[in-house]
C-alpha cells in the first residue's frame, strides 16, 4: 500500500510512504503476533469496524526485512 499525506514539510507538498499491512479477524490475533515476531518488526495493530486487527510496517528498516524474506521465496 502507498500512503500520501499532505504536508508543508515537503517541497512537493506531500509525504509518500510505503506500507506493508496484514489484516485479519480479531480471533486471529495470535497469528498476527507470530508474524510480527517472525519478521521482528515493530508495527502496530489497530481495531477496525469489522472486528479486524492489522499489523502494519512502515519504517524502511522493517520493510527491507519483509521484502528480503519474499525475495528468497
Amino acid at each position: 500500500m502507498i500512503s500520501f499525506t499532505k504536508t508543508s514539510e515537503s517541497r512537493h507538498g506531500f509525504r509518500i510512504r510505503a506500507i506493508f499491512q496484514i489484516e485479519l479477524h480479531k480471533k486471529d490475533m495470535e497469528l498476527l503476533n507470530n508474524i510480527q515476531a517472525f519478521f521482528q518488526v515493530i508495527g502496530f495493530r489497530i481495531s477496525t469496524k469489522n472486528n479486524c486487527m492489522a499489523l502494519k510496517a512502515r519504517s524502511l528498516d522493517d520493510l527491507q526485512v519483509i521484502i528480503a524474506h519474499f525475495d528468497k521465496t
